[in-house]
């Protein structure tokens, strides 16, 4: 079995906070240390909703990672479909209004922008959408056959334009 690569630490804690607990199913898993290996890392994880412990362990790239998930390469723990449903949560959270937005609000329109940066990542240069190969992910493929235009790339640009805007408008 081959160690699945993250290309940073908050990859890998997104990619653990997205998966079930194998005990209760409830996605709460909490990351509470980890350990070195000679290639890899182990990253110590508990349940916050049953306890359950569980390690996952993940390589890791030699150089830090650019950005807040790491490189120009796309993810290979993170689906299309999974960063897209990401960004969309980031963005049903934040105030209509900017005056009512606190500095965490911010903070998850920079998110949004980066998880929708992320989706951006498996567009192919000469391909105008993202190809449906590119989903690995239940939930991230069932996204893209419920709204496959939103894997163009000019949706996914406005989206990332959509994104911008709001940060610049909870900058205030």
């Amino acid at each position: 079995m081959t160690i699945p690569y993250a290309r940073s630490f908050p990859e890998a804690e997104l990619f653990i906070s997205l998966q079930p607990c194998e005990v209760c199913g409830e996605a709460a898993l909490e990351v509470q240390g980890f350990a070195l290996g000679d290639d890899f890392r182990a990253v110590h994880t508990t349940c916050g909703n049953c306890t359950n412990q569980r390690d996952y362990d993940f390589r890791f790239p030699v150089e830090p990672a650019s950005g807040w998930f790491g490189g120009d390469q796309p993810s290979e723990l993170v689906d299309p479909g999974q960063w897209l449903m990401l960004a969309d949560l980031a963005l049903e959270e934040l105030p209509p209004d900017a005056t009512q937005a606190v500095d965490e609000d911010r903070s998850q329109a920079e998110f949004a922008c980066a998880a929708t940066e992320e989706a951006m990542k498996f567009l192919r240069p000469d391909e105008d959408r993202v190809s449906p190969y590119a989903f690995w992910t239940q939930s991230g493929y069932e996204m893209y056959q419920s709204a496959e235009w939103r894997f163009e790339r000019d949706w996914l640009e406005s989206h990332l334009r959509t994104c911008r805007e709001a940060v610049a408008r909870l900058a205030g």
